[in-house]
Order: structure tokens, then sequence, then C-alpha cells
């Protein structure tokens, strides 16, 4: 069983699990609910071979029945927790995609691609037969995608099998013409449009609306399934990063641990070190106050609260990378904070092998951070 808050997320969350699991990518997919066809869940899909039911709080295999208290085949439930909440992947906001439909009108073309970017922005380039669906592709993005630059494009490229014929629109070319006229009664100088210019000018040429409506739905499909191969992308690019992020989480972790070991020695050294200089200057001191003065520029030399601090930090990476949302911007503040602490510890090192540590510390800060930047 799959428990989440929002539906529309848990169900894309489960179909990117599926997809990335499965390795296969979906199709078929519709809204039983919302137009009224079959069983009474929030959506059927097929991902390879394997046809799924999903309600926003459960999921099976279809055909079998999707009731509250039926036991599940949840495939992404962990053994013994199955209420435990799925979300979405790392994404990585780069990613490209292209897909391409024939049809008897001619040939579909879209293409997504996306790059890094503080926000969401989408860039959407359509054929002018097109230009109604520009809403529709918008709204979808934004509820898909968080954060990078999304480019999407369609060509279309019209059959030659077609029939040349044109029909014109008998109403509109006598408006075109009477405005014309007028236009240049008024402005002598003024030049006509030519048969080329008219036929460009929207509906002057007519088609079949029917047809048209046909298309449009043919060029939202199309869309559909070249976001998700998109979506599918980038999940797959973030898996990676996230390896690579938790590779050098764990190196951080060890590095970590090696300063704490050693600290209790490096300050002792150092308080005895302290010690012996003025033992060695040969002035009467008094020896409370000796002590009190070694304890404070020990106490100034202490990095523990930093190196807690630290594994705060890492804590929290690892909690955002679990936690099912978009985590770019989190990490990247993270990453800010690691640095700071790092450097802190550079400043106040009183061994060389620490100094050493903390720079490596700075070296895989780095590399996390130029990975975050591509995160979503």
């Amino acid at each position: 069983m799959l428990v989440a808050k929002n539906e529309g997320k848990a169900c894309d969350a489960v179909l990117q699990r599926i997809e990335i699991c499965s390795g296969e990518m979906r199709s078929g997919l519709w809204h039983p609910e919302l137009e009224q066809d079959g069983p009474q869940v929030d959506l059927r899909v097929t991902v390879g071979t394997q046809e799924y039911a999903i309600e926003h709080t459960l999921l099976q295999p279809y055909p079998n029945r999707i009731d509250h208290g039926t036991t599940f085949n949840a495939i992404y439930s962990d053994e013994g927790h199955p209420s435990r909440q799925e979300g979405h992947p790392l994404l990585s906001m780069t990613a490209f995609c292209r897909k391409q439909a024939e049809l008897e009108r001619g040939t579909l073309i879209w293409e997504i691609r996306s790059v890094n970017h503080r926000y969401l922005e989408t860039s959407i380039r359509l054929p002018e037969a097109f230009r109604n669906l520009e809403t529709a592709i918008r709204k979808t993005v934004r509820g898909r995608v968080k954060r990078g630059k999304v480019d999407c494009t369609l060509r279309f490229r019209e059959s030659d099998s077609l029939p040349n014929e044109l029909h014109l629109n008998a109403r509109l070319l006598e408006s075109l013409a009477t405005a014309s006229e007028r236009i240049h009664d008024s402005f002598g100088d003024s030049r006509l449009p030519s048969s080329l210019d008219i036929l460009r000018w929207p509906g002057v040429i007519e088609t079949d609306a029917a047809e048209d409506g046909d298309l449009e739905q043919e060029a939202l499909s199309l869309f559909n399934g070249t976001l998700d191969e998109f979506l599918a992308g980038r999940a797959r690019e973030g898996d990676e990063i996230e390896a690579a992020i938790r590779e050098r989480v764990g190196s951080i972790r060890e590095i970590l641990a090696e300063v704490r070991a050693s600290l209790p020695e490096i300050l002792a050294t150092q308080r005895q070190t302290l010690l012996d200089n003025i033992a060695g200057l040969q002035v009467d001191l008094e020896p409370g106050r000796v002590e009190q003065e070694v304890a404070l520029l020990v106490n100034k030399a202490d990095i523990a609260e930093e190196l807690d601090r630290l594994d705060a930090h890492v804590n929290e990476i690892e909690r955002l990378m679990g936690a099912g949302e978009p985590a770019g911007r989190p990490l990247d503040f993270l990453m800010q904070e690691l640095m700071r602490e790092a450097n802190t510890i550079c400043s106040k090192s009183a061994a060389i092998q620490t100094t050493r540590n903390a720079l490596d510390l700075k070296v895989l800060i780095e590399q996390i951070r130029e990975q975050v930047q591509n995160i979503e």
C-alpha cells in the first residue's frame, strides 16, 4: 500500500518508480473516475506488458479489484511497513526527449529539453494551427516539473499524399478585400496586400474542424508521452546524481569520524605544548592562572561543536534525499553551511592532519555542490 497526502503527486510518484524499477515506459494512461469509464480508480496505465490500476492510497496489478482492506501486491513498499509513504526520487534538471507520430495527415514531432534554472521557466513553440494547445501544455508542465528552463517544441510535416486543393473562406476574403480598399483610400501610398499575404492570414484557408480537433488531440497525447519519457530521463539521471552525492557523503562521514577520534589527543598535545612553552620561560607565574589561560587557549582550538554541526548537516542531506520532495534549493543552502564549518575547522586547526582533513572536506563539499546545482 502506498500512502500520500496529494493524490496526483502520489499517482505520479508510483508511476515514476514503476518505470525506473521495471525499465519500461508507461502507455495507455487514462482516468476512469473522470471519464466515467471502467473501475472507480484514479487512473489505469500500462507499463511494459503489465497493466495497473492505481487509487491514491492503493496499488495493485489490474484487473484485480481495488477495494480498501484488500491485501495488495505493493511492489514498492518496505517489508513490514506497508504504509510507508512513497515520494518522488531526486530529479535532474537537465534532460532531452524526442518523440514522433506518423499520422494520415502528416508527422507530429515533439522535442522537450531542459537545463538548470533557479525557477520553472517554460518556453513553448507551436505551429500556428496548434496554438490552442499552449495553455493545456503549460499547465501540464507546471503540474509535473518544479524547476528548470523547459523548452517544448512541436513540429508538423503535412503528408504529401493529402489532396492539394485549398478551400478558401469566401466571407473572410471579402472582408479582407473591403478592409484593404478602405485603408488604401485613406492612405493612398499604402501598399495593397499580395495574394500570398492574404493566404497567410489566419482562417483564410479553411480546414475540417473535426480533423483539426483530432489532430490537436493526437498532438496532446504525443506530448504527454514525450513528457513521461522526459521525466523518466530526469529520474534516471537524478538516481546517478544521488548515488554520487551519497558516495561523497559517506567519505565526509569517514573524515568526521577520523577527526573526532583524534581530537582528544590533539587537544591534550596542544595543552602539554603550551605548558612546556610556559615552563621554558622560567617565569614565576600563579599555577591557577596558568591553567586558566591554557584551558582558554585549548578551548579556542576545540572543534567539537563544528563537528556536531557537520554531522547534523550531513544527516539533513540524507533526509532531504529520501524525503520525496524537490530538494535542490535546501541542499544548495546546506552546501554553504557545510563549507562554512569546514573553513572554521581550517582556521582553528591545531594539527597538520586536521588541516588536511578539513581541506579534503572542502573538496568533497564542492563536488557535492556541483551535483546539487543540477537537482530540481
